[in-house]
């Protein structure tokens, strides 16, 4: 029962997810990335209807919303093919499997989007595919043909965390409760050998059982998941639905086949006089029970850090959501993808130059994140830490103190300025000298040392608001910077080039305080093709933290399942101990042997367990360490996504550890007194 509700639960996560890609089941797609015509969106519009049309086939292209890009998406349909599924999209609607995203159907020639370049999603035979990209090269538009991702993909992106880990330790726990229900019945099997079944015999009347109770649990859950669905989107993609939860729970049910009959078969092995007593044979149970334990140990350790780094960011991001809530409409710029290097470069051209423009009105706040530890020079000396990139307006709106504890204010001088805080003065030189080339790098810092850089100091312990939920480099919320190096810039500065300005809207590093400022200058200040959409920045803060919540209570859940797994295991490891030695464990006890010495072999085999978990942490950290030392010897700064490196590191391995070796005493202690008394009252 519990791997059906799994699996059911799994697969909603699962399409939940797919909303996010509706265009599911396209043939190929022709990605057009370059324009050499005066063709525009109004002829293209029309050429792709009619080709459609012509060919009977289906084109679909995906626009998401301007103003609302995360929660609603446009799709717009030529159709010559009413079998199709965009042509019933185009009927009916698009319905999607969960609520996060809304998406909405449009002929094709309604799509506003100023720019042909992007993704044509064809449907129908595969030469229609071809045919499309030689039109559209016909209009002077280059694409190419994307192939749809396939199913080896899917399941690379799905085992990742947080949904890789729930199959995970699901797995484990199916395979080892199937073979635990047998190896706990090893006495009923005993007295069916006595009877004269076969092998194959009791396989088949176990099959038979457990078919009669799958029956029942499939109709059970079917009909509870048929009526919640029913209820939270009208059945919509009710078959992919069905087909991911039959997979899930198929592999599931097969991986219990076969634990129950390697079970079975390693209880039968044993003698029967043994048998009919409950015991069988130790030494493969033992070894394959405590391969299950170690399994389970890692699996521990693993999804605890998971949930560890996930409880660490939803505390991150629940702190930094009334600083993003204060920032009302304000909002980033996205700009359109689709483009080869020299069209891109004349986009970022264009779009540097009307982002100065609204930098020197005060219409945006610039604030661009590097790792501290590329400004470090040679010898990568400083390893933690972040340096911003901001502008006077940043300033303005941000209270950053100097060492005496006077505000700073936004400069007239034109010169840049380095806020260093007060315990990096060790560095601050290096640092300082390093600005100059990371802010021009097209003269390696010329300009800007020509026009003069100022370094001041900062007053330790201030946190300063980066206006981003995630840095560039990983998915934890860094909103929240604990005394960073400011580089000041002048609102509009020319020491930023056009594509330094474009370069920074890209990575999120540029805010528009006003919306509005964005609508009035398309296609006056900024050609409307390069601008696809605009993300308000607090609510996009907000869904981070929706779905960094979401990750948490799914770690949670893994972690749960895992110590479960871990205490089963133990359970399995003590039964199939203490019924080959319970004679013997007896006979030491009223010998005065204690409970440690009775059972020192067992304890060491887990002692062994325990230091190899240990090791193979420790390893890990030598291995990181020595990464470090070898950039070191180098003369670079280490790569900012390298893991951090600390003996503290040791210490959720030896706590795990711990929690195992516990649970064994606990469960060990348990059976040791079941024996004792069993035997006692015998006497």
């Amino acid at each position: 029962m519990a791997m059906l509700v799994v699996s059911v639960l799994l697969a909603f996560l699962v399409l939940e997810d797919l909303d996010t890609e509706p265009t599911l089941g396209e043939t190929a797609t022709v990605w057009v990335t370059e324009t050499q015509g005066a063709a525009n969106i109004s002829q293209t519009a029309k050429m792709v209807t009619s080709f459609a049309r012509k060919h009977r086939v289906s084109v679909v292209r995906e626009v998401h919303d301007f103003h609302n890009p995360d929660r609603l998406l446009h799709l717009y349909i030529a159709t010559g093919d009413d079998a199709s599924a965009p042509a019933s999209w185009l009927r009916q609607g698009f319905s999607a499997f969960g609520r996060s995203v809304r998406t909405e159907t449009h002929m094709f020639q309604e799509i506003g989007f100023p720019d042909p370049r992007g993704m044509y999603h064809v449907y129908g035979p595969h030469r229609a595919v071809e045919q499309l990209r030689t039109e559209f090269a016909m209009l002077g538009l280059t694409g190419k043909v994307v192939e749809p991702a396939g199913l080896g993909w899917r399941i690379q992106r799905f085992a990742q965390p947080p949904l890789g880990p729930v199959f995970i330790v699901m797995t484990l726990s199916v395979a080892l409760m199937a073979g635990a229900s047998v190896v706990l019945s090893a006495k009923g099997y005993a007295i069916l050998r006595l009877h004269g079944f076969s092998f194959v015999a009791m396989l088949r009347r176990d099959l038979r059982r457990l078919g009669l109770f799958w029956g029942m649990a499939v109709g059970a859950v079917a009909v509870v998941t048929l009526i919640f669905l029913g209820l939270y989107n009208g059945f919509t993609r009710l078959g992919l639905f069905a087909l991911v939860a039959g997979a899930l729970a198929g592999t599931l049910t097969v991986l219990a086949l076969f634990a129950h009959t390697g079970a079975l078969a390693l209880v039968l092995r044993g003698r029967l006089q043994g048998g009919l007593k409950g015991e069988l044979a130790s030494g493969p149970a033992l070894v394959g029970a405590y391969l299950v334990r170690l399994t389970a140990a890692l699996l521990v350790f693993v999804v605890g850090g998971i949930a560890l780094t996930a409880g660490h960011d939803v505390a991150r991001r629940q702190q930094s959501q009334p600083f993003f809530a204060a920032l009302g409409e304000a909002t980033y710029i996205s700009l359109t993808g689709s483009r080869t290097a020299e069209t891109g470069q004349e986009m970022a051209r264009q779009v540097g130059q009307w982002l100065r423009r609204a930098d020197r009105r005060g219409e945006i706040i610039v604030a661009y994140r590097w790792p501290l530890e590329w400004f470090g020079g040679r010898g990568g000396s400083i390893h933690e830490g972040d340096l911003l990139f901001v502008n006077d307006t940043f300033l303005a709106r941000q209270p950053i103190l100097d060492s005496s504890g006077k505000r700073y204010r936004p400069g007239l001088e034109g010169r840049v300025r380095v806020i260093v805080p007060k315990r990096l003065r060790a560095y601050a030189d290096t640092i300082t000298q390093s600005v100059p080339e990371w802010i021009s790098p097209e003269d390696k810092g010329k300009r800007v040392r020509r026009a003069g850089v100022d370094r001041v100091w900062a007053k330790d312990g201030q946190t300063v608001f980066a206006y981003s939920s995630a840095n560039t480099m990983e998915a934890l919320d860094r909103s929240l910077l604990r005394d960073p190096v400011l580089v000041v810039l002048p609102n509009g500065t020319r020491l930023v080039s056009d594509g330094g300005y474009t370069a920074m809207a890209t990575k999120e590093g540029v805010i528009f305080l006003d919306p509005r400022d964005v609508v009035a200058a398309l296609e006056r200040e900024v050609p409307r093709e390069h601008i696809s959409e605009m993300n308000p920045v607090a609510q996009r803060a907000a869904e981070d933290y929706a779905e960094a919540t979401h990750v948490l209570r799914l770690s949670l859940l893994s972690l749960a399942a895992a110590v479960a797994v871990l205490f089963i295991a133990g359970m399995g490891v003590c039964v199939i101990y203490t019924r080959k030695n319970a004679q013997a464990v007896f006979a030491k006890y009223i010998s005065g042997w204690s409970f440690v010495r009775i059972h020192r072999r067992l304890l060491a085999l887990d002692a062994v367990t325990a230091a190899g978990l240990l090791a193979w942490v420790g390893w890990g950290i030598w291995s990181r360490v020595a990464a470090l030392e070898e950039f070191a010897a180098l003369g670079v700064p280490p790569p900012p996504g390298l893991p951090e490196v600390g003996t503290w590191q040791l210490a959720p391995a030896a706590g795990i550890a711990l929690v195992a070796a516990i649970l064994l005493l606990a469960v060990l202690g348990i059976a040791h007194r079941q024996i004792i008394q069993k035997h006692a009252a015998d006497v």
